[in-house]
């Protein structure tokens, strides 16, 4: 088949750590057969030259090169508001995208659009459909949810995407709820992201890399990963680790990222003596399975903001299940459709530190229960939560809107 991906955000460089969920997708789902053939805007960090099977077409929507702020994270400050140039360039944005869908459709012959995010690609897709008269289907992923809240504009452009799309996945109940109350019906269906695992494996383990690092051999090792947002509730992890930071001597939390709230973070850190804690800044994706690898607990403490935006599913969360770790999750979103409490790992009241901390202690102190759970999560990816099988699931969906718009 002859997919056109439409997606706001796609690593621009090896290493990039923004969406590369979607490439992930798009490659397995080349490894099945597909022609895929990626649409994304340009953004001042990319380098040429990667190297993939999957071509990927850039469009430029404004000049100078440097207001290309639509996508890859930069349109939200904090991931909370809006930035007021996103207004003005939302409709150059929108027809510069419809152009190039329209070309990539064309020379392609593509019999479906997949298009991420309900806003800001989905009007690009409903047009380009009619015009070349085929389906597509959409994925949520919670911040394009999100936006289509904050204007009826915004509100009426999500219910007119979501209404003639051919299925909408969801990866958390609210989003599904969400797409539901915009007039989804019935095409909208829970889908759970998935990691590799032969790419995420707990056999990357080396104490070479802690040695690296400066990670002591001996000490317990808890990692967290994420944009530097307030969603993550990197805050509330620190709280937990003032809680119990007295009572351990073997203990070292890392947080990686970067963000809007970093320096915020590193000023609560160094104002209440919290020890024990880095935050080594961004790290490259292809440096995150060894980072997971080499730790001994991860921690996904994600929270609704105070604007109300949460994460759907974080697909970090199910590599650190790949990599064999014991997890420790907010019951969020889509967290609870992977994490089962006191099976495959723990899930804690969001905002909790109290809870989040007891949570810690429980599992810094019994090697056995960080084995279980890391052995049951890992087993979980192999049997259910990959991408080979995200990718069939696509492919049933896919072949559906097909034959029903060859018969429409």
């Amino acid at each position: 088949m002859k997919i056109a991906v439409l997606t706001s955000s796609y690593p621009r460089y090896p290493g990039d750590g923004t969406a590369p969920f979607i490439q992930s997708l798009c490659t397995t789902l080349n490894k099945h057969g597909h022609d895929i053939e990626v649409i994304a805007p340009y953004d001042i960090d990319i380098r040429q030259n990667q190297s993939s099977d999957v071509i990927v077409h850039r469009f430029k929507y404004v000049w100078p090169k440097r207001f290309h702020i639509m996508g890859h994270g930069r349109s939200l400050l904090s991931d909370v508001t809006l930035k007021p140039l996103t207004f003005v360039l939302l409709p150059l944005f929108i027809f510069a995208e419809t152009l190039k869908l329209l070309d990539v459709t064309a020379n392609q012959k593509s019999d479906l659009i997949h298009v991420h995010w309900v806003l800001p690609n989905g009007p690009a897709a409903l047009v380009v459909s009619k015009i070349r008269k085929i389906p597509y289907v959409l994925s949520l992923h919670g911040s394009d949810i999100y936006v289509s809240t904050k204007n009826k504009v915004f509100s009426w452009f999500a219910k007119k995407v979501i209404k003639h799309a051919s299925f909408i996945s969801a990866c958390s109940p609210d989003l599904l709820i969400a797409a539901k109350r915009l007039g989804a019906g019935d095409k909208v269906a829970l889908l759970a992201w998935g990691a590799d695992p032969v790419h995420f494996t707990p056999q990357r383990r080396d104490i070479t890399f802690r040695q690296r690092h400066q990670w002591e051999v001996n000490k317990i090792v808890v990692f967290a990963l994420g944009r530097m947002v307030f969603k993550k509730g990197f805050e509330i992890l620190i709280r937990a680790w003032e809680k119990i930071q007295n009572d351990q001597d073997n203990i070292l939390l890392v947080i990686g990222g970067e963000g809007p709230i970093r320096t915020q973070l590193q000023n609560m850190i160094t104002k209440e003596r919290i020890i024990n804690v880095e935050l080594p800044g961004r790290i490259p994706w292809t440096d995150v399975p060894d980072y997971l690898a080499n730790a001994d607990i991860f921690v996904m403490p994600s929270i609704k903001d105070q604007k109300g935006n949460l994460d759907g599913l974080p697909t970090v969360l199910l590599e650190a299940m790949s990599s064999g770790l014991p997890v420790i999750a907010s019951r969020i979103a889509g967290i609870p459709l992977v994490i089962q409490d006191n099976r495959n790992g723990i899930l804690v009241s969001p905002g909790n530190s109290n809870e989040l901390a007891e949570a810690l202690l429980k599992l810094i102190n019994n090697q056995d229960l960080r084995r279980r759970l890391g052995e049951n999560a890992r087993k979980d990816i192999i049997t259910q939560f990959n991408w080979d099988s995200v990718a069939s699931k696509f492919e049933e969906r896919y072949s559906n809107a097909v034959i029903t718009s060859k018969h429409s």
